[in-house]
């Protein structure tokens, strides 16, 4: 068998380096972000909802509005779509923001706030006027016939007690003890009307009119000297 032999070289006509053209990036017009979503999507709903609000509050907590950064309003409505996905880590929004069409279509066109800017915009701008803005939101869902404020409804949230032993309290156990300690407070209070000669329960309740004199009738301690140099406390005699 011939041995292999390479065939002619056929010169390049191209004999420097070879560079890659910059590849654009091409920008997301807002018209391909509307037709990407669904009409019905609630992103929809609420980027109408935020734009029929009066956000006066929340606009003169600024100083002043880069023209190249989304607006108070565009920054609000992505911390409630934030919410409502359960995204609350600014970092996540941020993310999120460059991702999510979603998102894209709430800013408008304009370009994604970094974290610190979503941070600052929490603590500095939207906590100054929150509650003037859930007001509003409360009063337009009326007017709209979305709520009534017949009904209160209870999420089961929990909320954390500083005073009890335990981090959290159960409404039932709380209900169910109510009364055992309404009759020990009118047990004891009974205890020192006989103690120190005051009345303060009438028909069952517990009536503070003279509290001042429990203190003034309390059993005093003295210090008298002991014969081995010692203090030992023993009680006054007090004249009710």
């Amino acid at each position: 068998s011939k041995p292999f032999s390479p065939g002619p070289s056929i010169p390049l006509p191209h004999t420097g380096p070879l560079i890659m053209p910059p590849f654009p990036r091409p920008p997301f017009p807002i018209k391909k972000t509307e037709t990407m979503i669904p009409s019905d999507d609630p992103v929809r709903l609420l980027s109408a909802f935020v734009e029929g609000m009066d956000l006066s509050e929340l606009y003169h907590t600024y100083d002043r509005i880069r023209k190249n950064q989304a607006s108070p309003r565009q920054m609000l409505k992505i911390m409630v779509y934030a919410a409502m996905n359960g995204i609350f880590s600014s970092r996540d929004i941020e993310a999120a923001c460059r991702r999510d069409i979603n998102f894209m279509f709430l800013l408008e066109g304009m370009p994604a706030p970094d974290h610190a800017t979503i941070s600052r915009f929490l603590s500095l701008h939207l906590s100054a006027c929150s509650k003037d803005l859930l007001a509003e939101t409360t009063s337009t869902l009326q007017s709209l016939g979305e709520t009534s404020r017949k009904t209160v409804f209870i999420d089961g949230t929990k909320i954390e007690a500083n005073a009890n032993k335990y981090t959290f309290v159960w409404k039932k156990s709380v209900t169910k003890n109510q009364q055992k300690l309404f009759d020990k407070a009118v047990s004891l209070v009974a205890e020192c009307e006989t103690m120190y000669g005051v009345r303060a329960v009438y028909n069952g309740q517990i009536s503070l009119r003279r509290p001042e004199q429990l203190f003034q009738n309390r059993p005093r301690r003295c210090l008298h000297e002991t014969e081995g140099g010692r203090h030992a406390e023993r009680p006054a005699e007090t004249g009710l």
